[in-house]
């Protein structure tokens, strides 16, 4: 009896291990399936600067772990008890970068997804564009870049151009000679992941006759220099002349020995004047040098004849660039046996301007006739434009003989204000219109600034001064005037740009358009446009203080 109940109690023990040990499982297997992991973000964007992001970290386990493989290149982690900080390092790369984290609690994992934008992409050279010589060689260019991978394309469709890929910092191109007599141009690209660089190759040729280094090329001495250089010229000196010019020489390396000079004004870049001197040569008068200087761009300046005076020819042509102009007059004295070439070069504007639709005439129909209230009723109904101001004579009190008109809405060439001079004397209460100015803040609507800091015309003003029936009538340097005629309306307009006005712009430039009509009539005699020289500067001192006015009134 006493066996079996030592049993029963064995038996019981047993069976309770059994049982406490099942409920430990189970109640472990419930805990696994509870855990949980929530992040607040699962993409971090960061810019290519350097930054720090929070991701929040919730779960149930007492522990999780983050890891990353960039950790340490380019992403750093640090974790607190509730939340994972995520920092960047800068991008300097041409390209965007991704990561990952990883994170794990318990048996729950998540991924943030980790985002940096690029950096610029860029391709920087030591040269974009070089000029080889006629014998050709080998030339060589270092290549910086935030791009890890690049290629060059282009070489192959150029048989007399190799080019290289030494490593990722260098490139190496192989010019063959030119045995020709035109000059050859090849256009070679580094092509990277985001953007692509250009070299642009020129290459010379055995020149059978000279000309100066053209300066589409480039502007600046430094280019000029390398031009002659690379077609074997040697420098022979630098003169000064007065007025702060420089004349640089150099001896060509032709059958010749052909002199060529370069004259610079003081400061510039581009050459003012260059000459060739070639004795024992007189291919001026050789018509495969009327050939080479068609092929190169020149043509025959009609304004002017060839001429032959005291044994010698004299012959010009022009040719005509976007950035700049080349008069050329060729003297050859046959019996001398000998070629003197005069280049005189003019800035090109360098660009398109798009200039006005329509040209600004708005009332010109009103000069000589409508009087101060006329023109501030075409204004408001058909000027934009709402009145400012107005001033009454000194000479006659009653009548207006100044006002100034601002447009209400944005229009083309951002027109800011229009001023109107009337005729005090002309009759005792009704001063007539005769002189209007538009001032605009885009002077380049119709003007350009040359290498020299003076306001020029542009191309595409002149072709509507043009269309408009317009004449050129010339340029005053003292009042810095552009003026025009048109004819068959007696009309006359000035082109100016008034600079460094404190009360205009803030000291920007803005452009003037003045309109005056003389009257024909006889009962009030205007003078030329030249003989009204100090008359119209009188004016622009008025102007300007109306200018304060306007502003006063802002």
């Amino acid at each position: 009896m006493k066996i079996l109940s030592k049993i029963s109690y064995l038996f019981i023990f047993i069976t309770m291990l059994f049982v406490t040990g099942c409920t430990s499982t189970v109640n472990e297997l419930e805990h696994n399936n509870s855990t949980f992991l929530n992040l607040s973000e699962e993409v971090v964007y960061f810019s290519k600067e350097e930054g720090n992001k929070i991701v929040e970290i919730s779960t149930n386990e007492k522990m999780w772990v983050a890891t990353s493989p960039e950790e340490g290149k380019w992403i750093k982690i640090f974790q607190t008890e509730d939340a994972l900080i995520i920092s960047s390092t800068k991008n300097e790369t041409g390209r965007e970068r991704s990561g990952f984290i990883m994170i794990n609690a318990g048996n729950q994992s998540a991924i943030i997804t980790v985002k940096q934008q690029s950096a610029e992409a860029f391709f920087e050279l030591s040269d974009t564009s070089f000029i080889a010589s006629s014998q050709g060689g080998t030339y060589q260019m270092s290549v910086n870049s935030n791009q890890s991978e690049w290629n060059l394309e282009g070489a192959e469709l150029f048989p007399w151009i190799k080019a290289k890929k030494i490593d990722n910092s260098r490139v190496q191109i192989d010019v063959m000679p030119n045995t020709t007599y035109d000059k050859r141009i090849a256009k070679i690209y580094i092509r990277g992941e985001a953007t692509v660089q250009e070299i642009l190759i020129t290459q010379l040729a055995d020149a059978q006759f000279l000309l100066p280094y053209m300066l589409e090329n480039g502007k600046s001495r430094g280019e000029l220099f390398k031009f002659e250089e690379a077609r074997g010229s040697r420098f022979l000196g630098i003169q000064p002349l007065s007025g702060g010019k420089t004349v640089y020489s150099f001896m060509a390396n032709d059958q010749y020995s052909s002199t060529i000079s370069y004259t610079f004004d003081n400061g510039d870049q581009l050459y003012s004047a260059a000459s060739i001197k070639s004795d024992n040569a007189i291919y001026g008068l050789n018509p495969e040098f009327e050939k080479m200087l068609s092929t190169v761009g020149f043509v025959k300046n009609t304004s002017k004849k060839d001429e032959f005076i005291d044994g010698v020819w004299y012959k010009d042509y022009i040719y005509t660039d976007i950035n700049f102009t080349l008069n050329a007059t060729i003297k050859t004295s046959e019996s001398k046996n000998w070629t003197f070439i005069s280049f005189i070069a003019t800035d090109g504007q360098g660009k398109n301007y798009p200039t006005f639709k329509v040209f600004p005439f708005r009332n010109k129909d009103y000069f000589n006739k409508a009087d101060y209230f006329e023109v501030k009723k075409w204004e408001e109904t058909d000027g934009n434009s709402i009145g400012v101001v107005k001033l009454y004579g000194n000479t006659n009190p009653n009548v207006v003989y100044f006002a100034e008109f601002a447009p209400i809405t944005k229009e083309e060439g951002t027109r800011v204000a229009t001023i109107y001079f009337f005729e005090e004397e002309k009759e005792a209460f009704m001063g007539k219109l005769w002189q209007r100015t538009d001032f605009y803040k885009n002077i380049e609507i119709a003007m350009w600034k040359n290498s020299k800091g003076r306001y020029e015309l542009t191309n595409e003003m002149k072709d509507l001064l043009g269309r408009e029936g317009f004449l050129y009538q010339g340029y005053n340097g003292q009042y810095d005037m552009t003026s025009y005629l048109k004819p068959d309306e007696s009309l006359v307009l000035f082109l100016k740009v008034y600079s460094n006005y404190e009360n205009y712009n803030d000291r920007k430039p803005v452009l003037g358009l003045i309109f005056y009509k003389p009257d024909l009539t006889g009962s009030s005699k205007m003078q030329s446009p030249f003989e009204q020289e100090e008359h119209f500067k009188s004016i622009m001192s008025k102007i300007d203080r109306s200018n304060k006015m306007w502003l006063k009134k802002k």
